[in-house]
């Protein structure tokens, strides 16, 4: 396991840990009720606060299908121009660019320097190691934008406090993630939790837990609840993949979600299923939250559509936009479980940020969906042997088109400056780790959109990205740092 991997995944904690702070700052983190008697007395309690104190958005499907058809139209409009590029994407200078090829150099070296001695800790020593590089009379050979970051990141209060850096704050939340999973595992059996499965819950349940622990009013909604909306989707994944949804439970979770009709229960996977749900009715009554049952319904019926990717072939414009609710729904209701109830703008921002992701994701998993059949437009464009210039300029335009509407969606938080950077420094970070891991299929017109708009060549991002930098040797540690950094690794990469 290479340690460069260390440095990638501090990147990902760097967009967590400030989206959290964006998140308190943005909703304005009142004083939590006092704790009341039993967790749902004072889940009620903190609930009614926030629907008492903010003006929550009911969507209906009509809506969302005109947020859809407008960011379509506006995408086409884009791609007609050629006017694509965002400017989160923004032109890098051959001097910034080859500054920040020398620090990846000296990064690897100086990791494997620290990884090897291990005397402070690796996050501790690296970051003192990197004051010390911004204090020397050479730091103009390594200061870019990637030094800056990183300096940046391991000085932040979240990681430095009394003059040494620790992640063992956020380590809770893999306890508490290890906890959830193994009562989960007690009540419904190990048969759906399988390695995949827990890994893509734990990063989702992390990433959940970070913005909630920033945004105090949040803690209406449990460690349980945040830990069902992580796995549901995997586990349904995983269900569809054994052909335990059939028929019979499709037509019970319909009902269940359009309706709240409470099903018979007949097999182990649909005690696992409505287990779940019903986590969410605790969390999210139906009366009090209902936007959080339509989107979930939407979901469902989104993932009924999806099923159509193996079986029959459409238009790119069909899996794009297929991609763009299921992606947004999800990131909504993650959103939930963190902030509570929404306002209608930041509904449309979780929605149109989340479809944003969920083309990246898509990018991400070429080999796994060719694999399983899954159609997508980027394994569309493999199969017709075009390029992938049509679908990164969609994607592209989709982004553009976004940045243009942060301004606007970003009002009801206050500080939407704060929150806008965190989305659009989230946004390089995955395009560029999707770029690396797919960098087979680029081909020259799709490098000319992206031409001298990355950070470092794709060589030394897939380096970057892939961890493949160090030897073996050096992955063996005490640190309690690394111990929890080479967990969420391992998950990352089963993501």
């Amino acid at each position: 396991m290479g340690k460069y991997r260390y440095i990638r995944l501090l990147l990902v904690i760097s967009f967590l840990t400030n989206a959290s702070i964006a998140v308190n700052q943005a909703i304005g983190a009142n004083p939590s009720p006092k704790q009341t008697s039993t967790p749902f007395e004072f889940c009620n309690a903190a609930l009614s606060r926030i629907l008492q104190t903010r003006e929550v958005f009911e969507p209906s499907a009509e809506e969302l299908d005109e947020w859809l058809a407008k960011d379509l139209k506006a995408v086409e409009a884009a791609l007609s121009k050629n006017d694509i590029l965002p400017t989160s994407l923004r032109q890098i200078s051959p001097l910034e660019k080859t500054k920040n090829e020398v620090f990846f150099s000296a990064l690897k070296l100086v990791s494997r320097f620290i990884a090897k001695r291990n005397r402070t800790g690796f996050i501790n020593g690296l970051g003192k190691i990197m004051n010390g590089i911004h204090d020397s009379p050479f730091s103009f050979l390594v200061k870019g934008s990637a030094f800056t970051r990183l300096r940046k990141l391991l000085n932040h209060p979240s990681i430095l406090k009394d003059g040494e850096r620790t992640l063992q704050e956020y380590a809770q939340f893999q306890e508490d993630f290890e906890r959830g999973i193994k009562a989960f595992q007690e009540t419904y059996g190990n048969e759906y939790f399988n390695e995949e499965t827990i890994a893509q819950g734990a990063i989702n349940s992390f990433a959940i837990k970070l913005f909630a622990k920033m945004n105090e009013e949040t803690a209406a909604y449990d460690i349980p609840a945040a830990n069902a909306i992580s796995l549901l989707h995997p586990v349904v994944d995983a269900a569809m993949d054994k052909g335990s949804m059939g028929k019979s439970t499709f037509a019970k979770l319909e009902k269940y979600l359009s309706e709240g009709i409470s099903p018979n229960i007949e097999t182990d996977y649909e005690k696992l299923l409505f287990g779940y749900l019903k986590r969410f009715e605790f969390a999210f009554p139906r009366d009090k939250v209902p936007a959080f049952w339509f989107s979930l319904n939407r979901l469902f019926k989104s993932q009924v559509s999806s099923m159509k990717q193996i079986s029959s072939e459409y238009s790119d414009e069909f899996y794009y936009r297929l991609s763009l609710d299921k992606g947004g729904l999800s990131t909504v209701l993650a959103a939930y479980t963190s902030l509570g109830p929404l306002s209608e703008r930041q509904y449309a921002f979780f929605y149109r940020s989340g479809g944003i992701f969920q083309l990246i994701d898509d990018l991400l998993d070429i080999q796994k969906d060719r694999d399983e059949g899954v159609k997508t437009a980027w394994t569309q464009s493999i199969e017709s042997k075009s390029s992938f210039a049509q679908p990164l300029s969609r994607l592209l335009a989709a982004e553009k088109k976004f940045e243009e509407l942060l301004p606007e969606l970003t009002k009801d938080f206050e500080n939407p400056k704060a929150f806008a950077e965190v989305y659009q420094f989230s946004f390089k970070l995955s395009l560029l780790r999707a770029l690396a891991r797919q960098r087979d299929f680029l081909d020259q017109k799709t490098l000319e959109l992206v031409r001298n708009r990355l950070s470092l060549s794709l060589k030394s991002l897939n380096q970057l990205m892939s961890g493949q930098v160090f030897d073996a040797k050096y992955t063996q540690s005490s640190d309690p740092d690394l111990k929890f950094l080479n967990k969420l690794i391992e998950q990352t990469e089963k993501y």
